[in-house]
């Protein structure tokens, strides 16, 4: 019987199995994370649990959790998030918890750090995107290339977003949660004409039920690279009177050509501006946001090159390393928000 309740507020810390749960990180409709550390060793780690009345009610969700644990395990990448362990574990009260340990990333998403662009334009120069883009195309270079026992697994994220890329305190921008992803084997979620995915981060492909592979991600990619320079959503989300279907019915028409002056007006208000990044980025653009496939590159490590992003990543990754840093303590209450500035180093710093 599974009867237990992840810990919520007042039962923290409390100690499940080899885990001590110290705090509630997020939660969804089918899981919670919770920051967490094994009592044997020192080091944070992110708890994933499944949500026990999900557990009870859709069995298939045990599976994909462990689904999910067998591909991280296949994914070996500074730019993904490190697979730790897998568990299932008595709780408290007898009850069976779904346990997935992950590698705890200390920093912020992607979507915090559009955000203070928004609030302090004019902060990071262009070339930390390039850094930040190319992070992310590292990461699924190897996902998508991922093997098993010597075959190939055709991994495909489906569920790219800015709040699924964080950026941590080293600078660097790590991709996270596998949940839906799509592999060869997967023993759940891969019906096929089944619709998964986060409106309006998904491809044309992704929205018609059709057969994916990597370039489903790189479109989102693209997505995010567009929200992030521009300032702008887009497709506009859905909302009290806007439904999924109108989002998705929007996102199978997005063109980018008719946004190309809102994209560079975004870009010289929110950045420092560089003209060789900039042009990289638009021409990065227009080819990831191609809504045929078979017109985007057709790997990850292709849109790298296109890139072409600087061997030297010291100085972007030293800036994103602080603003990430910045923002995290002002969110924790250890900084007042205006005093934000004071945790960022200065532009001539990073050039």
């Amino acid at each position: 019987m599974i009867a237990a309740r992840p810990p919520t507020g007042p039962n923290f810390p409390q100690v499940v199995g080899p885990y001590r749960f110290l705090e509630a990180l997020g939660s969804g409709a089918f899981a919670s994370v919770y920051r967490g550390e094994r009592t044997d060793r020192p080091g944070f780690l992110a708890l994933k649990v499944l949500n026990p009345q999900i557990v009870r009610s859709s069995p298939e969700h045990v599976l994909a959790l462990q689904d999910e644990a067998h591909l991280l395990q296949a994914i070996d990448s500074p730019f993904v998030v490190r697979f730790v362990a897998h568990d299932e574990l008595a709780g408290p009260d007898g009850g069976l918890w779904h346990v997935l340990a992950l590698e705890y990333v200390q920093g912020v998403t992607l979507g915090d750090l559009s955000e203070l662009l928004t609030a302090m334009p004019g902060t990071v120069p262009l070339s930390a995107v390039v850094r930040l883009v190319d992070d992310i195309l590292a990461g699924l270079a190897v996902a998508h290339a991922a093997r098993l026992r010597g075959s190939p697994l055709g991994v495909v994220h489906r569920d790219l977003k800015p709040a699924n890329v964080m950026v941590d305190e080293a600078g660097t921008a790590r991709i996270l949660d596998f949940g839906i992803a799509w592999a060869l084997d997967r023993r759940a979620l891969t019906e096929a004409g089944i619709t998964k995915g986060t409106p309006p981060y998904m491809s044309s492909e992704q929205i018609r039920g059709g057969k994916l592979d990597g370039r489903s991600d790189l479109y989102v990619v693209g997505v995010m690279l567009f929200e992030l320079l521009a300032g702008a959503k887009w497709v506009e989300p859905r909302g009290p009177d806007r439904q999924d279907a109108a989002v998705l019915m929007d996102c199978l028409f997005a063109r980018l050509e008719p946004r190309l002056d809102e994209l560079w007006a975004g870009m010289e208000r929110r950045f420092a501006m560089d003209g060789v990044a900039a042009a990289s980025l638009v021409s990065l653009l227009k080819v990831l946001l191609q809504i045929e496939a078979r017109n985007r590159p057709p790997k990850a490590a292709v849109a790298q090159a296109m890139l072409n992003a600087p061997r030297d990543a010291e100085a972007s990754r030293k800036l994103l390393g602080r603003l990430a840093r910045g923002i995290r303590v002002a969110r924790e209450g250890e900084l007042r928000s205006r005093d934000i500035d004071a945790t960022i180093v200065s532009i001539d710093d990073v050039r």
